[in-house]
């Protein structure tokens, strides 16, 4: 971390490894599995001027060997919305505290319950929101143990 001259706010850097690269590129093969797994017909990695994949089996490409540095685009990025959280069961996979709908004791707390994307880092709201499922599955946890505990008892 330096700081920039006229800029209140300090520049953060990072440089990889040699074994970073070869992780990153066996991440990016698991990945390409998922998505062909889940339906993809081609899978575009994030690497400039490549033509994709179109079968799982192409994935392995980068098993033992790292990605080019020169033109592997390297990013992160926030996804929103994947589970905008609410009370109707017909639109909302879960409820307002992140419980998943069908399935006990089963919590989302992390940035898919945010409604779309913010436009600004939402590292607060989505902790805020962690926070509060968190507060819920404690809660959750406590009400099961003692109705578990009355039913031991009677």
């Amino acid at each position: 971390m330096r700081a920039l001259p006229r800029i209140n706010e300090p520049l953060v850097s990072f440089k990889l490894a040699p074994e970073d690269w070869i992780a990153l590129g066996q991440v990016l093969i698991l990945l390409g599995r998922v998505m062909f797994a889940a339906g993809a017909r081609k899978v575009f990695p994030s690497i400039s001027g490549h033509e994709g994949w179109t079968n799982p089996d192409e994935v392995d490409e980068f098993w033992n060997k790292p990605l080019p540095k020169e033109v592997t685009n390297l990013m992160t990025i926030h996804l929103f919305s994947t589970c905008p959280p609410g009370e109707h069961r017909d639109t909302c996979a879960v409820d307002s505290y992140g419980r998943v709908r069908g399935v006990e004791n089963l919590f989302v707390a992390d940035g898919s319950l945010i409604p779309e994307a913010p436009g600004v880092n939402p590292q607060m709201t989505i902790m805020a929101l962690a926070f509060r499922a968190a507060e819920a599955a404690l809660s959750h946890s406590a009400q099961e143990r003692a109705r578990s505990a009355a039913r031991d008892r009677s």
